[in-house]
């Protein structure tokens, strides 16, 4: 961390990072703290896995859109208030969703807290690119990046907990609760790290700012080479609940523990590069990533092509990649941020719709496929790998040239 970064965090609460932090947590754990409980709640509302699993997709899919207009009005009124609306709108969509007894009720539960999701996950990078920079930023992105899986491996262990004393509302109401206890707290100890408004401009005026960062640019490229590893995730998340529950046999609370094990993975890969990215620097950092991807690839044809995988080689697979991809996630991440000296917000908000978006439509592509066999969730990763492999060939190739 450099001097500057330093000296302009000091200025602010020492629990400020703290709490934006905790907010995030609740607002992941939103994703899938019901996970566990999808069979019987699709069993409960009487629909199909695909039905479920778009309301899983849900979340990403919106705020994909929602988070351009929140990153541009906290450009213009400052993150804390609009950081504030994005959690009483999580506390409204998880009482709905607690509340539901019909597929339609429960879905719009589900819409409120992905307009909620969208606020809460853009405006926190905000307030980190507000006082970092650099590579003391890059730390914190990779901590953010860790919050993913560390949450969506505990989240479904609470969800299965709580499913099997209560049931699988009482996971809703516990998102509720903590989502106002971190609302009380963010007006305590946040303070506005927003120090130069922009003029108030209205809604439309982001299109032209969209359509100018859609522009074939390093900016895009870097987004999408950041955006495609975090997909991974979700789509055997997505996919693997009904995987391991409905034709492997595991309890709830048995499939909640064992995908604790990839994800353990997607922490140590996060630690492992909050602690090396100062010595080894961006470069090194995507070749080891890549490599990973690339080895990978190669198990996962061979293994579809001449062996079935099943719930142990699934689990090494999975957890082989889950290491590999904080090393482009975060990478990237950094250097696209950089890219912006104002509208800040609408930037962050920018990547994060591209994230979003190739998070719901990966993961709903491979649901579309899904034939209760893992083929379909491994060769839907590969085939993101493969992606990320060429953008990055390319992107190296282009930055090559310019120098």
């Amino acid at each position: 961390m450099n001097k500057a970064s330093n000296v302009q965090a000091h200025t602010y609460h020492p629990w400020l990072v703290y709490v934006v932090f905790s907010a995030v947590i609740v607002m992941i754990a939103s994703f899938d703290i019901f996970l566990p409980n999808l069979s019987i709640m699709r069993d409960y509302f009487k629909t199909n896995e695909i039905t479920m699993q778009f309301s899983i997709i849900l979340t990403p899919f919106i705020s994909a859109f929602t988070g351009l207009i929140y990153g541009q009005l906290s450009d213009q009124r400052g993150r804390k208030p609009i950081f504030l609306l994005s959690l009483i709108l999580l506390v409204v969509g998880s009482i709905v969703c607690a509340g539901s007894t019909h597929l339609s009720v429960f879905l719009l539960g589900r819409f409120i807290q992905a307009l909620s999701a969208g606020g809460i996950m853009n405006v926190s990078l905000a307030i980190l690119a507000d006082i970092y920079k650099g590579p003391a930023y890059a730390r914190y992105i990779s901590i953010f990046g860790l919050l993913y899986p560390v949450v969506f491996a505990f989240s479904p262990n609470i969800g299965a907990v709580l499913g099997a004393y209560f049931s699988w509302r009482s996971g809703f109401i516990l998102i509720a609760f903590l989502s106002l206890i971190c609302f009380f707290f963010i007006r305590l100890y946040v303070e506005e790290t927003l120090k130069n408004p922009q003029e108030s401009a209205s809604a439309w005026s982001i299109i032209p700012k969209v359509v100018h960062y859609l522009k074939p640019s390093p900016f895009l490229s870097l987004t999408i080479i950041h955006s495609l590893p975090v997909a991974l995730s979700p789509i055997f998340t997505t996919n693997a609940a009904f995987l391991f529950i409905d034709v492997y046999g595991y309890t709830p609370a048995t499939y909640a523990q064992l995908q604790l094990i990839p994800l353990f993975f997607s922490m140590l890969g996060a630690l492992v590069y909050r602690k090396v990215i100062l010595q080894i620097g961006f470069a090194l950092s995507f070749k080891i990533g890549t490599s990973i991807m690339a080895l990978f690839i190669i198990l996962t044809i061979l293994l579809c092509v001449f062996y079935h995988i099943n719930t142990a080689v699934g689990l090494a697979l999975m957890s082989l990649l889950n290491f590999s991809v904080a090393f482009i996630v975060s990478t990237a991440a950094t250097q696209a941020f950089e890219h912006f000296t104002t509208d800040k917000g609408v930037g962050i908000a920018f990547v994060a719709m591209i994230r979003n978006l190739i998070i719901s439509l990966s993961g709903m592509t491979v649901s579309l496929f899904y034939n209760h066999t893992s083929a379909p969730i491994f060769l839907g990763c590969a085939i993101i790998c493969i992606a990320v492999i060429i953008l990055y060939w390319m992107q190296k190739k282009h930055s090559s040239a310019q120098n």
